[in-house]
């Protein structure tokens, strides 16, 4: 599976107001909960609507129990967590807004209403108030989910059409598979019971990790972590490496899913699957991935003399 990023920083805010924030450099981006309307649909937006989503449906008091982990009543400030978790709002006229936090969910309901968002970002726990940072010399992050991000693009050699990735029906299987490969891998070699998959609003899925362990994690184990679950490359060649015997956890993911999704869906012929090995382009692209050219010439020339379907391949 191709990891392409994990949120490493525990700060989970960059930017400045008025600029939109980049959630593409490791260790600073922001995990968006709810994206911007694209072109199409802005011309029919309607704020009215927008106000009425934020004041009957939005689940704030789902959300605000979720990021501070049931310790809103607890009589001790200090172990609190809502309050100190910075939320940070993209208005609809693209004016990026920091260092917002709230004691509980009626406060940030009303700033919802307010100010109308077009997308809200989550940021890490600091150690006070963000919307009070100015009044420390000492502000900094103290918690934050371990957050992995997966792109369909990741997966452009498929030729999976970046144009209509939300309908794309042969594309979502991916992310399912990823889903659980990953899952697999947190849960039984970190020991972590609490993921949240969610969908990330356009090309992926965000995988949440929420356990306290997870949460304060330091910056070099979260990057440690990162790197275990990435896909190992050959330094000289900058291509996939992979090596006999499997470590355990590729074993099993490889017998249990990867395979059996292989030959399911990946074989199979277009439009249901993918017919990776129906053509030579194909073939050469997936042989090359191997990163052995007498494996790949040695498959291309006999697959050249006897052409077979790509399941018998």
């Amino acid at each position: 599976e191709d990891v392409k990023r994990q949120k490493t920083g525990l700060e989970g805010e960059s930017g400045a107001a008025g600029g939109k924030e980049n959630t593409n450099d490791q260790g600073t981006g922001v995990t968006p909960m709810a994206v911007e309307p694209v072109p199409a649909a802005a011309e029919n937006f309607s704020a009215e609507l927008l106000r009425l989503y934020y004041d009957r449906i939005f689940p704030a008091q789902l959300m605000c129990r979720w990021l501070g982990y049931f310790t809103q009543h607890s009589s001790d400030p200090k172990t609190q967590l809502l309050h100190r978790r910075e939320f940070s709002f993209t208005t609809g006229d693209d004016v990026y807004i920091r260092y917002l936090s709230y004691e509980d969910a009626s406060a940030l309901k009303k700033d919802l209403v307010s100010k109308l968002p077009h997308k809200i970002d989550i940021g890490a726990v600091f150690s006070a108030a963000p919307r009070d940072h100015k009044k420390y010399k000492l502000f900094e992050p103290q918690q934050r989910e371990l957050i992995i991000d997966i792109d369909l693009t990741d997966y452009d050699f498929l030729e999976v059409d970046v144009k209509r990735l939300e309908t794309c029906d042969r594309c979502w299987p991916l992310m399912a598979l990823a889903m659980r490969v990953l899952q697999r891998a947190l849960q039984y070699d970190f020991g972590f019971q609490h993921m949240l998959w969610v969908y990330s609003g356009r090309r992926g899925i965000h995988c949440w990790t929420c356990d306290t362990r997870a949460r304060v994690m330091a910056n070099e184990v979260r990057s440690a972590v990162a790197d275990y679950l990435g896909p190992r490359l050959n330094a000289a060649t900058g291509r996939l490496s992979v090596v006999t015997p499997m470590h355990p956890t590729l074993k099993s993911a490889y017998e249990e899913e990867l395979e059996p999704f292989f030959m399911r869906v990946m074989l199979k012929e277009e439009p249901d699957g993918f017919g990776i090995l129906d053509t030579p382009a194909r073939q050469e692209k997936l042989l090359s991935m191997l990163g052995d050219d007498a494996t790949k010439a040695k498959f291309l020339d006999e697959w050249e003399r006897k052409p077979a379907g790509g399941t018998d391949r």
